[in-house]
């Protein structure tokens, strides 16, 4: 069975000091090739040179010059820059499982031509690599009246599919 294309966006600002931990933890997804989007915000420390050493690792590399104007307008700026069917977004602090991309894509796949968008939990922790807290809590409802209070997802846990992008880069 052929690899499902991915493309990753991620928005990098001075991420040196966890950049690599995210990008091995990316390479080593499984039954997944991806295409790495990068947009730069003007990174002053090795940011570009880790990139650079990662870059055979990958189906695809490409880093852009960022917006320059926060990590909101840099996701804003790489969305509008993105092509891909499944389009998952990354933070420079980010650690994956080795599933996390093989099962936001199954959960998606069944979404032809209408707008979709996954995530799943994440794991925080704090200095000493203790876990703080799961989000959302086991339990969380995720039914549309819960949904429409509180946001359950995290950017660097979310899957969309191309017409979920051609939505949120249509939009005002």
């Amino acid at each position: 069975m052929k690899n499902i294309e991915i493309q990753v966006l991620l928005a990098t600002y001075n991420g040196e000091r966890y950049l690599g931990e995210f990008l091995t933890s990316l390479e080593r997804q499984q039954n997944v090739s991806i295409n790495l989007l990068v947009s730069d915000d003007g990174s002053t420390d090795q940011t570009l040179g880790i990139l650079k050493d990662f870059e055979q690792h990958f189906q695809s590399l490409e880093i852009l010059a960022g917006p320059r104007n926060g990590p909101a307008e840099n996701f804003f700026f790489l969305l509008s820059k993105s092509s891909g069917e499944f389009i998952a977004l990354a933070d420079q602090d980010d650690i994956w499982e080795r599933n996390h991309l093989d099962s936001s894509v199954r959960r998606i796949t069944s979404y032809h031509s209408v707008p979709a968008l996954t995530f799943c939990a994440t794991k925080e922790f704090d200095a000493s690599n203790s876990a703080r807290r799961i989000w959302p809590h086991p339990g969380y409802s995720l039914v549309v009246p819960a949904l429409l209070v509180e946001n359950p997802a995290r950017g660097c846990t979310m899957m969309l599919n191309r017409e979920g992008r051609n939505l949120i880069v249509g939009a005002p």
